[in-house]
């Protein structure tokens, strides 16, 4: 099976009738109950949001928050968008539409994941628009009440000659991130994207604070493709961060074709330079796996765990870790996907994974399972798969089809996720998966 998709503030809406609740029992019987917390495409025009792309992040009152890629305007580029609370259920609200102005300086289409400061900020990337056109990076700061939000260009890419300084952001992140430790705001901030540099490949970059200041300063720590046959990569995904400030990532070209890398880039005197840890489809009909689509996961002992789209013994994908030991490298498969009559166990995994307390993987599947190709979710113990829900298992797909970014979960076990389609309008969903 191979598929593809071409792909100020609202007036706050009660959410209690737009739940929708199902439970599904694991392989492992492991029971969930799957809740649509918020179908996109509810309001008119779909001002509220079409498509949304990237993860959710959750704070500590338990508000979500995320991106969506259409819809919120009348040039539908996308908003960034809030689920509040309210006792009962969830508030759904629009922080910002990004382009109600012709042009879309303040960016456009955003298929990022946010992350948030101290003091309560959010950060994030627009893949388009922007003052050249080709994407930018923004802060989004509440007021008191948090009901207003006021938005801030920190970076537009494609500023410097031929693109030099990237274009096309995918995201950012910072030290501390994967732990949940919030961004204090003034230390580096770092990313990738999918183009420009010096062979128009993409750019893992840097945005320092600069004090006084409206503007960040953009650092590109390293330009992809910059080696023969494109051995180093092309096309990377948003790096993590260590302790050490090491950058580990995926890249989803490398070696003259759509096979891709694991990557790391360590600093030495300021300098960054890349290794190549794993480069895919180096094993014939590429068992290794092939194409990664998302960024890798880092475990407190410095392992990487991530997914690719394509290869695998189904040639559907892959769930692989990598041990970190520079050129000496050590990839292994932890589960390749399609492996069960019609998918039933998933096809095309293309987001990140989620690291459970007790080394559990989870994650989705954008396509397969056993209703209508909607995709899955997935839990990995021990090379075993479960698989906690099926999408399109209501009616038309109202809950939702075709998830998208990694899972993301909270102190109770509860994952929280979206779909880029399906739900009651169509335009996507925000799920929530209780144990």
């Amino acid at each position: 099976m191979r598929h593809s998709r071409v792909t100020g503030p609202l007036p706050v809406m009660a959410l209690a009738a737009l739940v929708a609740i199902f439970t599904v029992l694991a392989d492992r019987a492991f029971a969930y109950t799957y809740k649509v917390l918020y179908s996109f495409c509810a309001q008119e025009n779909c001002a509220d949001g079409d498509g949304p792309m990237g993860s959710l992040l959750l704070d500590s009152t338990g508000a979500l928050y995320g991106t969506a890629y259409g819809g919120g305007g009348p040039f539908n580029q996308g908003t960034v968008f809030a689920l509040v609370p309210n006792g009962d259920g969830y508030d759904y609200r629009v922080l910002h539409q990004f382009c109600l102005v012709d042009g879309c300086p303040d960016g456009a289409h955003p298929r990022s994941t946010l992350i948030a400061d101290v003091d309560g900020n959010l950060y994030g990337t627009a893949g388009l628009g922007g003052a050249q056109g080709r994407g930018s990076a923004f802060e989004l700061m509440p007021n008191a009440k948090r009901t207003k939000w006021k938005f801030k260009t920190l970076y537009d890419f494609c500023s410097v000659d031929a693109c030099a300084d990237g274009g096309g952001p995918s995201g950012l992140t910072y030290p501390g991130a994967g732990s949940g430790t919030p961004y204090d705001g003034t230390s580096p901030l770092y990313g990738s994207t999918g183009s420009g540099g010096t062979a128009n490949l993409g750019v893992t970059f840097q945005l320092n604070f600069v004090q006084g200041k409206t503007q960040r300063r953009e650092r590109v720590l390293y330009s992809f493709c910059s080696q023969a046959n494109c051995a180093d990569g092309g096309n990377p995904f948003p790096p993590v961060v260590d302790a050490m400030g090491n950058l580990f990532g995926t890249a989803g070209y490398g070696n003259g074709a759509s096979d891709g890398v694991v990557f790391e880039l360590s600093a030495k005197k300021r300098k960054f330079r890349e290794t190549v840890l794993h480069a895919f489809c180096t094993l014939a009909m590429c068992t290794d796996g092939k194409q990664p689509m998302a960024p890798v996961t880092l475990d407190a002992s410095g392992n990487l765990y991530g997914t690719t789209n394509f290869g695998g013994d189904g040639n559907s994908g892959e769930v692989f870790k990598v041990v970190p030991n520079g050129t000496d490298s050590q990839e292994s498969v932890l589960y390749s996907f399609c492996l069960q009559p019609g998918c039933l166990d998933g096809d095309q995994p293309q987001s990140g994974l989620l690291l459970g307390a007790e080394g559990d993987l989870y994650g989705t599947t954008a396509f397969g399972g056993a209703q209508f190709d909607g995709g899955t979710v997935f839990r990995l113990h021990a090379n075993t798969l479960d698989v906690l829900y099926n999408f399109c298992s209501a009616q038309n797909c109202a809950d939702g089809r075709q998830p998208s970014g990694a899972l993301i979960g909270d102190a109770s076990g509860d994952l929280f996720g979206m779909t880029q389609s399906g739900g009651a309008n169509g335009g996507g969903t925000v799920f929530a998966l209780t144990p």
